[in-house]
C-alpha cells in the first residue's frame, strides 16, 4: 500500500493522506507508522481493527496478530523470549525449525499482521 502525505500549504504540517494504490490484502503495520499517523488523527485503533482515515474514505484492516514472540512450529504467541525459548525446547527438541529465517524455532515480530476488511477498500 502506498501513501502520501497531504500538507497544510506552505507548512510541514500533515493534514491527510491519500492512497496511491490499492491496499494487498495482508499489511504488516508497524508501530512507529501507527504512532505517527495516530499523532495526527489520521488513524485508529480499536477492537481489533486498525482504520486508516485517507481522503477518499476510511480503509480498515482486522488485526491477525500483534508485536511479540512466535513460536515457528505452531504460531502460538509467547510472552517473551525466555517464554519462547523454553517452550520450543519443550515441546519441539531435536526438530529443525520450520522457518529458516528463524532457526531456533520462535520468532519475534515488531508490525501488527492486519487483513484488509472487504468494503474497507
Amino acid at each position: 500500500m502506498q501513501l502520501k502525505r497531504l500538507y497544510e500549504p506552505g507548512t510541514t504540517e500533515i493534514v491527510g493522506i491519500r492512497l496511491l494504490s490499492k491496499p494487498s490484502r495482508t499489511q504488516k503495520i508497524t508501530q512507529q507508522f501507527i504512532d505517527e499517523f495516530t499523532g495526527y488523527g489520521l488513524l485508529s485503533i480499536g477492537k481489533g481493527v486498525v482504520t486508516i482515515h485517507a481522503q477518499g474514505g476510511d480503509v480498515n484492516f482486522n488485526i491477525i496478530s500483534s508485536p511479540g514472540y512466535y513460536c515457528c512450529f505452531d504460531g502460538k504467541r509467547m510472552a517473551g523470549e525466555q517464554a519462547a525459548k523454553a517452550y520450543v525446547a519443550d515441546n519441539f527438541a531435536g526438530q529443525t525449525s520450520p522457518d529458516p529465517q528463524n532457526p531456533a524455532g520462535y520468532r519475534r515480530d515488531s508490525f501488527y499482521l492486519c487483513e484488509l476488511m472487504k468494503g474497507g477498500e
